[in-house]
């Protein structure tokens, strides 16, 4: 293990060439992993190149403490791993005409936080001319998990977290000052990477319920505020057409410049279901997701209020909106105990919305309300093949979090063994691959 990570890999077609005429739309792949894990390796996209008759370039960056870790201040601002991207976007754009593409047609592309990384990207006024296009898979700045929207407070938390367990203790700096920072940052950076890494995950299961410990903040330079606050318009600021003019902070952003392409798979939400909500709900009841003991009241009181207060910081919220949820996710005429899985299907489905469907939604939404070209193209999808080679809980009946990815990439070698390609891939998945394929290179190319 090397904390020498920072690596690009490119891939060029066979029949690239590096006269500008002939030169060929690039793709720069952002991976995701929750900004806790992930690596570029994984994506070897060979195929996806050959195939597309595109540049594909898959950038490392830093994910967990190393790439956002923060002592809410100039000292640590964090977003290490959002400027790592950028520094990726740039170097693109500088060197990869060398290799036959075109600096003037980039499309960043990524899949959960890299694909909440690529519309971070967005914000940037240094990405300024670099990006003409985004393709967003299960992932945007919008998402919940994406983004500490308590940073100023948070991030630190977990930081001075870390360094306690890590012997740099606050108290032996004490309080929150920029000297005191700079002590603990010295400490730290004097531990090896190991024992960071091993002492990283410090917060408690209900902290980290809907986000992990390491992920975008607020830093007063990449992230300048609230993300969703940006989208905040009185009506003098819309014109006839309902976009936003006057709201400058965007207007300094991509926004309004790029062609995107945002969507999800149809149960995104399993993968965080499988991993906290339900063992949160274990933990509160006593009793597995799926057992048919569990009812919907249970779930409204332990789950529903928590969704419902990270979106509106409330601890009681309106039993009006608790009767919404039960009225959208489980049907008035349904009885419970007759439905098999009908309460484990409520909590997959409003996990799925709330966490990657409408951010998904509200994202491209949003987008839509910056001053735009007339010529620019915005599109949603969502992806509903369920993979057929990996194992998911009886109650996942659709395309789960990263079922997608195998046919982005075509079913390359280096993906055996996460997705469990152990026999000849069917028919039917090569044909959806070159069809994801050809709708990926092909926006790429003209959007």
């Amino acid at each position: 293990m090397s904390e020498d990570c920072l690596k690009l890999n490119v891939y060029v077609p066979g029949n690239a060439s590096t006269h500008s005429h002939a030169s060929k739309a690039v793709m720069l792949w952002l991976y995701g992993g929750a900004y806790l894990i992930g690596q570029s390796r994984i994506y070897n996209a060979e195929r996806l190149a050959a195939f597309g008759d595109v540049i594909v370039v898959t950038a490392n960056y830093r994910v967990g403490a190393f790439g956002f870790l923060s002592t809410g201040d100039g000292v640590l601002p964090g977003n290490a791993g959002l400027w790592d991207q950028q520094a990726a976007i740039a170097w693109v754009y500088e060197n990869i005409a060398d290799f036959g593409g075109d600096r003037n047609n980039i499309t960043l592309f990524g899949e959960s936080a890299g694909g909440a990384s690529s519309t971070f990207q967005l914000l940037n006024p240094q990405n300024k001319g670099k990006i003409r296009r985004v393709i967003a898979s299960s992932g945007t700045f919008a998402c919940p998990w994406a983004f500490n929207d308590n940073s100023m407070t948070s991030a630190r938390t977990f930081s001075m977290r870390l360094a306690n367990r890590l012997g740099c203790s606050a108290d032996r700096y004490p309080g929150f000052s920029v000297e005191g920072h700079k002590k603990i940052l010295k400490c730290l950076r004097s531990r090896p990477m190991t024992s960071i890494i091993k002492n990283s995950l410090v917060s408690s299961l209900e902290e980290t319920l809907f986000r992990a410990d390491w992920v975008p903040s607020l830093d007063g330079h990449f992230i300048k505020r609230d993300v969703l606050s940006l989208f905040k318009l009185s009506s003098a600021n819309l014109d006839s057409a309902g976009r936003n003019v006057h709201n400058f902070i965007l207007n300094d952003t991509l926004l309004g410049d790029v062609d995107v392409m945002i969507g999800s798979n149809y149960d995104d939400g399993e993968v965080i279901v499988k991993t906290t909500a339900q063992l949160y709900l274990s933990g509160k009841t006593g009793l597995n997701l799926d057992d048919p003991n569990l009812t919907y009241e249970e779930v409204s009181k332990y789950y529903v209020t928590k969704i419902l207060q990270d979106i509106y910081g409330v601890y009681n919220p309106l039993p009006k909106l608790e009767d919404l949820f039960r009225n959208v996710y489980v049907s008035k005429n349904m009885s419970l105990a007759s439905v098999p899985d009908a309460v484990v299907h409520a909590v997959l489905d409003m996990t799925t919305d709330f966490e990657f469907f409408i951010p998904a939604l509200q994202t491209l939404s949003n987008i839509a309300t910056v001053s735009v070209h007339s010529e620019r193209k915005m599109y949603m999808w969502q992806f509903d093949r369920k993979y057929p080679y990996l194992s998911r809980p009886h109650w996942v009946q659709h395309a789960s979090h990263g079922d997608d990815l195998p046919y982005v990439f075509g079913f390359p070698q280096s993906m055996s063994e996460a997705f469990n390609i152990t026999q000849a891939v069917q028919k039917a998945e090569w044909s959806t691959a070159r069809n994801i394929m050809t709708f990926w290179s092909n926006f790429a190319k003209s959007g």
